[in-house]
């Protein structure tokens, strides 16, 4: 959910990954209006392998418990709804006009004020930047895309989103946060110099796709050198 900073907040990251790490990233967009395509659902769970169940598989109806343990429900929806990427006004990074003449090639950055942008796959060179800065009446908006990305470090004093609680991400993004720890605070005052800050009132938002459930009982013994594991329940998790 939604992260809302009243005192300083800092996520000191060296990596932040949404779903599994994404592989590639193209270096430049086709057109400055260049938007990524809708994003599906994938279930990357691996090759299907032709095997016969083992004797005596446990399943959630044929358990016997000492315990009763509690489970969860079921996964949150993800109707797809509000999806920030399609709101009105929108201003793609990799658009000149968004920044008055060229787009930012590296460095420290600055949005525009008032303004909402747009992040699609091939809007950040891959070197990425050392520093962005989200005044506190802008925000910085990520499409549903996979998205290897590189930087130092992010202010956000407007707001930082991806996803929503209404329409969690389906694809792989990777932010990777580089350089050293270092002595002095270069995101803002008691932030340190490496991570994601945000200054109170603002917002740092990230929904991604909930894989369910969290945890499950095996179904049958694991010992050296199985390929399968055998659970009670269906589940929706993936390699890797």
């Amino acid at each position: 959910g939604p992260l809302m900073s009243s005192p300083p907040l800092l996520l000191l990251l060296l990596f932040l990954t949404l779903g599994l790490l994404s592989t590639s990233m193209a270096q430049s967009c086709s057109s400055a209006g260049f938007r990524d395509p809708p994003a599906t659902a994938t279930n990357n769970q691996g090759p299907s392998i032709a095997t016969s169940a083992p004797a005596g598989l446990l399943t959630q109806s044929t358990a016997s418990e000492v315990v009763e343990i509690y489970e969860m429900a079921g996964p949150d929806p993800n109707p797809r709804t509000d999806c920030p990427w399609d709101e009105p006004d929108l201003q793609n990074w990799h658009d000149p006009a968004t920044w008055g003449g060229s787009v930012p090639s590296g460095g420290t950055v600055t949005l525009p004020a008032n303004t909402k942008v747009l992040v699609s796959s091939c809007s950040w060179p891959v070197g990425g930047y050392s520093k962005i800065i989200i005044p506190d009446t802008s925000e910085l908006i990520f499409a549903d895309a996979p998205m290897d990305l590189t930087i130092r470090n992010v202010l956000v004093q407007g707001k930082w989103r991806i996803g929503s609680a209404t329409c969690k991400v389906y694809s792989k993004i990777k932010f990777t946060f580089t350089g050293g720890l270092g002595g002095t605070d270069e995101i803002f005052t008691e932030m340190g110099s490496k991570g994601i800050g945000g200054t109170p009132g603002s917002t740092i938002e990230m929904h991604a796709k909930q894989f369910f459930p969290s945890w499950v009982r095996l179904g049958a013994s694991i010992n050296p050198g199985d390929n399968v594991i055998w659970m009670q329940r269906p589940v929706n998790w993936e390699v890797g």
